[in-house]
């Protein structure tokens, strides 16, 4: 749609007598609009005051210039076409041409993209190469446990990882990975990299962001591409303010993408019941924060067995979604070799997990699936057992099951 002004002279004298008209200098000035079907649509009338009867002798004077500008319109031909799409061609095989960058085919984007090599996954389908991703998590479930497994992890395969622990004094961080009796320290791998941010922690929130951005530029140029942050309430005193996250993030975003970046967030959840599912609002800052990441997981925990914890997805877009509600991964943590961490232990329902009440039911059903369980050791069949205790053979291979489950979960 095309807008053109033009005015008429109407010698200082409207039709209705008025000797002063609204452009002040002899001249009525009219906005139009070119519409599809090639009219020309004219500007009211209405802060003209122009008597209801008069307003035909003012269409009738303006009418004149008005087809003069459908004249002079300019008419788009296909050899027109046919040249904007080759002169389109010219500026995509000019790389260094900034209108062709914006000016790229959608085919020619796709070939581009698909010489490009894909993401590798950096820990399972939760956090890929070149993506924000955060880890959330209420205190005391691990979260730096699991962080810092998934840097060793990585580092041991053979990339290099820095790890900015706001969170742990260096202090804390070996009693942490040391065996209290034996003293003997865990061995890391030598690609993981552990900042001393003991000055850090004496600047003020403002002096702390502007030399992690400034560490994280320097060690960016020389070949660290892999960042872990623990965490960011930490190095941030107001991450609810919309401002101060909205700047923070923007920054952080620029420098993952002028370095290929792979940065993953440690951050606390906000107040929640144990017994509410894990969400994307669950996030400290969310409304802001959860914009600019790439992809986010949680850590929760189960209510129905105190020592078990559960990994659920919460955002992604690369990979697959896995460990959704229906789907959370099961673990456990242990301490082996002086170090720390997360094993598997199975799947569940998100909401088995939190339903206490289901958890006290289950106690009494529990000893109806071990005594099911001893018959069926002991060679007894599914429908005897089922006449025995009064339910139907599918019942008790289903309690059979389960008890196998929930005893193997108790052993690993």
């Amino acid at each position: 749609m095309e807008r053109k002004t033009f005015s008429v002279n109407y010698n200082g004298v409207l039709p209705n007598g008025n000797n002063e008209p609204k452009s002040g200098n002899g001249e009525l000035v009219f906005s139009s609009t070119y519409v599809n079907d090639n009219k020309v649509k004219l500007k009211s009338y209405k802060d003209m005051n122009i008597p209801k009867e008069n307003i035909e002798d003012v269409n009738k004077n303006v009418s004149q210039p008005i087809i003069e500008l459908k004249k002079n319109r300019p008419k788009v031909s296909v050899e027109k076409i046919g040249k904007t799409i080759t002169e389109l061609e010219e500026m995509e095989n000019e790389t260094d041409n900034d209108d062709g960058l914006w000016m790229t085919k959608a085919n020619k984007a796709m070939e581009k993209a698909f010489k490009i090599k894909d993401r590798e996954s950096l820990y399972k389908c939760l956090w890929y190469e070149s993506e924000i991703c955060v880890l959330v998590a209420k205190s005391n479930l691990g979260k730096s446990i699991l962080a810092v497994q998934i840097a060793n992890e990585i580092a041991k395969s053979g990339k290099l990882v820095n790890y900015l622990d706001y969170e742990l004094e260096a202090k804390q961080f070996q009693q942490r990975y040391t065996n209290e009796e034996t003293k003997q320290m865990f061995k890391f791998s030598d690609n993981l990299l552990r900042a001393d941010l003991s000055v850090d922690l004496e600047l003020d929130s403002n002096g702390r962001v502007e030399r992690f951005f400034k560490k994280l530029e320097e060690l960016s140029k020389r070949g660290v591409k892999i960042f872990i942050l623990d965490n960011i309430t930490s190095l941030i005193d107001r991450i609810e303010s919309g401002d101060v996250i909205i700047q923070f993030m923007n920054r952080l975003k620029r420098l993952k993408e002028k370095y290929g970046l792979s940065i993953l967030i440690v951050a606390h959840t906000t107040k929640k019941r144990d017994s509410e599912p894990l969400r994307q609002d669950n996030l400290a800052g969310s409304k802001k924060l959860m914009n600019f990441i790439d992809s986010a997981f949680a850590i929760g925990k189960s209510l129905v067995e105190t020592d078990v914890k559960y990994i659920k997805q919460l955002k992604f877009r690369f990979g697959d979604f896995i460990y959704d509600e229906d789907n959370v991964l099961l673990c456990r943590i242990v301490k082996e070799d002086n170090f720390p961490h997360f094993i598997e232990c199975g799947y569940a329902v998100e909401k088995d997990l939190l339903n206490t009440k289901k958890s006290i039911a289950n106690d009494g059903k529990r000893e109806l699936m071990q005594a099911a369980y001893l018959l069926h050791t002991q060679g007894m069949s599914n429908r005897k057992i089922g006449r025995e205790m009064g339910v139907s053979d599918k019942t008790i291979g289903k309690w059979i099951g389960q008890f196998e489950n929930t005893k193997a979960l108790a052993q690993a």
